[in-house]
């Protein structure tokens, strides 16, 4: 599990050792050369992490969970995920050769900007976080951020259960309204249904990631209260977790 938990009581930031390397990648797909925002063209442009040393299938599986995340952003069917990054982009181009095809004089450019960040890179667990915005029209952007955690040594989903007892649900709920009710400037008597929480409650989701300073929690534009609120972030002190470390 992760070494850091073990040493918690010493210190709250996550340790990790040793380092799986990566190396940055870029890929970019464009509808015409040169293309520009500003004029009717497609762009998608990602960049990656690319971690050195690893099993083939593990990296695919990284790779294959990023795609998935950009995917989602940009509306691809869930039923015809990609294979690759490199297969959305060229996608993501082909869908807007295709539509401005049938819409003559359309005169708005399409792009997916997407940027992963490596935020835990050790033998143990991997943590990256997926931050995209998509242009297809529209009023104004889409803007997504999302997370992927990964065991390196066998490709599988990293999740809080593989570093915290059974039992740490509940406790983790109270310290993410606590930490909530901190960000929103609520005092005790003030009620978290003015977020419109379901029954006033704050309920953790499945978006969240590793960083070294704790776990974070993120609530997507529209996820948590209406379309046009923030994003939220709710981050966690690992040594507020200490109780619960296996």
């Amino acid at each position: 599990m992760i070494v850091a938990l073990a040493a918690l009581a010493a210190c709250s930031k996550l340790k990790e050792k040793p380092v799986v390397d990566f190396v940055m990648q870029d890929f970019k797909a464009e509808s015409s050369p040169n293309c520009r925002e500003d004029s009717a063209c497609a762009t998608f442009q990602i960049q990656y992490p690319e971690f050195l040393g690893l099993d083939t299938a593990i990296r695919k599986s990284i790779a294959d969970r990023i795609a998935n995340h950009l995917a989602n952003a940009v509306a691809v069917d869930a039923s015809e995920q990609p294979e690759s990054l490199q297969q959305l982009g060229n996608d993501f181009v082909n869908d807007f050769k295709e539509f401005t095809k049938e819409e003559h004089g359309y005169d708005l450019g399409w792009y997916v900007r997407g940027q992963v960040t490596v935020l835990i890179s050790s033998d143990t667990l991997i943590s990256l976080q997926v931050d995209s915005e998509t242009f297809t029209g529209g009023a104004h952007a889409q803007y997504s951020t999302n997370f992927v955690n990964i065991e390196p040594k066998t490709g599988t989903e990293f999740l809080l259960d593989a570093m915290l007892r059974p039992g740490y649900r509940e406790d983790l709920t109270r310290l993410a309204a606590e930490e909530l009710r901190n960000q929103l400037e609520l005092n005790e008597v003030d009620s978290l249904a003015s977020t419109e929480l379901t029954d006033g409650k704050f309920e953790f989701n499945d978006n969240y990631g590793f960083r070294k300073e704790g776990v974070v929690f993120y609530f997507n534009t529209s996820e948590f209260g209406s379309p046009v609120d923030d994003p939220v972030e709710v981050i966690i002190p690992y040594e507020k977790l200490r109780v619960w470390a296996k």
